[in-house]
């Protein structure tokens, strides 16, 4: 770029706020380990999309982001793409956004699945309310394995990416390595999805454009293959305005199992979030430099018994902990509305759990 060119580009960019409009959106985004379950004909996930009320209003959400995790386990699923479970998890969360959504509010709000995107048991829906439809483009989907030798997709992640109006935007759906003593592997597997996955709105040739298109890598118009004339797009995931992260992360709470369990049956849980692996491993920059964690105002959502709310007592009697977590990344951390009043670009209503959800 030419020096000129470039002063007017920096000068622009100093004085954007002059000539940009921000607007308002809602998004929900939801993290949902499913261990191998069917899913249920007859029960809906309206508390996981319930409405929320921001001073006295209800938000209803302009974009839906919900991952699932372990939709199928079994050894066939390393072999074959049997799209059965996943088809059952599409038409339950679709009756679950009509049934919160299309029926009980003032005005019927409809959703349109933007984008779906599955690495064996990892699955990632996106839905946007349909007015917004036009203004959708640029919409991209990834996957990234690290389970068994790095290539096995019992773990890993998905993404899905989209220009929304003029913002960029990338959803993340992972599931790290299970295990109390396996911080470094979780670490690891975030480190090889954030520095790998690759978006493009050209086809995918295979796994070697995901090995080619490297962090020192600027996005662009690019071209993978010596062999193809047409150049395309590449998108990392840092390479977004906005960035949420979802999954199963399987962080543990690095504290004795009785002394866990002793602080949640007192409702004590701060004292247990400064020993979350998590917190600690971002602390240390390890892993999600520049991302922020609402909050933990809930308690642990692992393990518990099928049906229950009782922590495991199987004979692993697995430790309490907050394995299921929401994160998110923004490149401004204020914008300013109307041109006057400065705001948080991204702005938490609600971080929770959805504990009447049992079955899994």
């Amino acid at each position: 770029m030419s020096s000129p060119s470039k002063r007017v580009e920096i000068g622009l960019k100093q004085r954007e706020d002059e000539y940009t409009q921000y607007k308002q959106y809602h998004v929900l985004v939801g993290t949902f380990n499913v261990n191998n379950r069917q899913a249920p004909p007859n029960i809906l996930l309206k508390q996981w999309f319930s409405q929320l009320t921001d001073k006295d209003e209800i938000c209803v959400p302009d974009i839906i982001a919900v991952g699932f995790q372990e939709i199928d386990t079994s050894g066939g699923a390393y072999i074959y793409d049997d799209k059965r479970k996943e088809n059952e998890w599409q038409d339950l969360v679709n009756r679950t956004i009509q049934a919160c959504y299309g029926n009980n509010t003032k005005a019927k709000v409809e959703f349109f699945l933007l984008k779906q995107v599955r690495l064996m048991g990892i699955l990632l829906f996106v839905y946007v309310r349909s007015n917004h439809k036009e203004k959708c483009t640029y919409v991209s989907s990834a996957s990234v394995p690290t389970g068994f030798f790095g290539i096995a997709g019992n773990k890993g992640g998905v993404g899905v990416r989209f220009l929304f109006y003029e913002s960029s935007i990338c959803f993340i759906n992972s599931h790290f390595a299970s295990g109390d003593g396996q911080t470094t592997r979780r670490n690891n597997d975030y480190q090889t999805i954030e520095s790998t996955m690759a978006f493009t709105d050209g086809p995918t040739y295979s796994l070697k454009d995901y090995i080619w298109y490297t962090s020192s890598t600027s996005a662009g118009n690019l071209n993978p293959s010596s062999n193809n004339t047409t150049s395309h797009q590449w998108w990392k995931i840092n390479d977004h305005d906005i960035i949420f992260w979802c999954g199963d992360m399987n962080y543990r709470i690095s504290q004795p199992n009785e002394q866990v369990r002793q602080a949640i049956s007192e409702r004590s849980t701060v004292p247990l979030q400064e020993k979350d692996q998590l917190r600690c491993e971002m602390k240390l920059q390890n892993v999600f430099m520049g991302y922020y964690e609402p909050p933990i105002e809930f308690m642990p959502t692992y393990k518990f018994d099928p049906n229950t709310e009782v922590y495991d007592t199987s004979e692993k009697l697995r430790t309490p902990s907050w394995t299921d977590r929401v994160l998110y990344r923004s490149k401004r951390l204020k914008v300013k509305m109307n041109n006057e009043t400065e705001v948080d670009t991204i702005k938490t209503i609600e971080y929770s759990s959805a504990n009447e959800i049992r079955f899994s």
